[in-house]
């Protein structure tokens, strides 16, 4: 069984293959609370892996 408490573990989990007409790259997801009852999921990357591209792929784990 997975240890999902463990940092090495928490990080292949939530990191994202970031894939598109222009370039690769990596994410990661980061979740925001907007109050009790909601929150909004992210994924954060560099700028010039999805600038100017016009389609894309992301692969989670």
């Amino acid at each position: 069984m997975i240890n999902l408490n463990s940092p090495i573990n928490q990080l292949m989990y939530t990191t994202v293959l970031v894939r598109t007409s222009k370039s690769i790259g990596t994410g990661f997801l980061f979740s925001r609370d907007i109050n009790d009852e909601k929150g909004i999921l992210f994924i954060v990357t560099n700028r010039h892996v999805v600038e100017n591209a016009d389609k894309g792929i992301l692969l989670f784990t």
